[in-house]
């Protein structure tokens, strides 16, 4: 059967577009994993990366790429900053937790705006607009640079929670507190340790982010969104469930964007959503089967 080529375009851009999307929902997810935390407040982190990312280059001339480490390492210390004042003086309190979140949602909104106005803000380099063909397929060099960078620190970040001492104490942690706590396992650590991973991963998907959007004070929300739909349609606290959810709403969200109309594409990823939470609410993959 022959792919027709608009189809087979918006494959291409859903595969793109589910990369870009898959750092932020893993950061996410990992919190919300390990700590049981809805924190609301991530999608300002990955303004703030935005905003890093965007006067690195008008400022210092430095390339996303080039500033993605300093933009990761960055937010990694303002994750660490965020936990121990904000979120772990109120961990076991979720609805204290949310409150305290949506409170600092406005004031760093609020705050970018009287710095930065709401002025859409992009960034373009030597390498904005160019792609390559591969057949009838137009594929931006700019989505597979973003693809590539993002499956890599995906991979590292796996390796690191399978692998090693500490990324075994992590997962330790979120699959039952109480026996890792009776094991000598610092738990205050661990937390830590995870949310400060968790903005790590989210200024690597900010420095990437840039390359592909805008960024504006408000811009958090509209990602955090669609994340929420990823993790939950994956299976929230598992890595794989993650990785699938991103790339089935980043090509449903090209498909029905390219067959329908661009507008569509938001409700597509929402109907989803619901249709997961009526029918299978434990997401594709069950977290008793993959945890983190």
């Amino acid at each position: 059967m022959v792919v027709p080529p608009i189809i087979a375009q918006a494959l291409v851009n859903g595969i793109i577009l589910g990369g870009v999307y898959l750092l932020f929902a893993l950061g996410l997810n990992l919190i919300w994993g390990v700590m049981k935390v809805l924190n609301l407040f991530h999608g300002e982190l990955l303004m703030i990366a935005m905003y890093f990312t965007y006067f690195a280059f008008n400022l210092y001339g430095l390339d996303p790429l080039v500033s993605l480490p300093i933009v990761a390492i960055a937010l990694f210390f303002i994750g660490l900053i965020i936990h121990e004042v904000f979120i772990y003086p109120i961990v076991e309190k979720p609805v204290s937790i949310i409150y305290t979140t949506i409170g600092l949602i406005s004031i760093f909104q609020n705050v970018a705006l009287l710095l930065w106005t709401s002025d859409y803000r992009v960034v373009y380099t030597e390498y904005t607009g160019l792609s390559f063909s591969i057949g009838f397929l137009r594929v931006p060099l700019i989505g597979l640079i973003s693809l590539t960078v993002s499956l890599l620190t995906a991979s590292l970040l796996y390796v690191f929670l399978m692998k090693t001492r500490q990324g075994k104490i992590i997962r330790a942690t979120s699959q039952d507190i109480e026996a890792a706590a009776l094991n000598g396992i610092n738990v205050h650590r661990v937390y830590l340790l995870t949310y400060g991973l968790g903005a790590l991963i989210t200024g690597v998907s900010g420095a990437l982010l840039m390359l592909n959007f805008y960024v504006f004070p408000q811009i958090g929300p509209f990602f955090l969104l669609t994340a929420l739909v990823i993790i939950v349609l994956g299976g929230i606290g598992s890595f794989v469930g993650a990785l699938i959810g991103s790339f089935i709403i980043g090509i449903s969200e090209a498909l029905s964007g390219a067959l329908l109309n661009i507008e569509f594409a938001k409700c597509i990823s929402l109907a989803i959503f619901i249709l997961i939470l009526l029918f299978r609410p434990s997401g594709i993959i069950s977290v008793e089967k993959s945890r983190v």
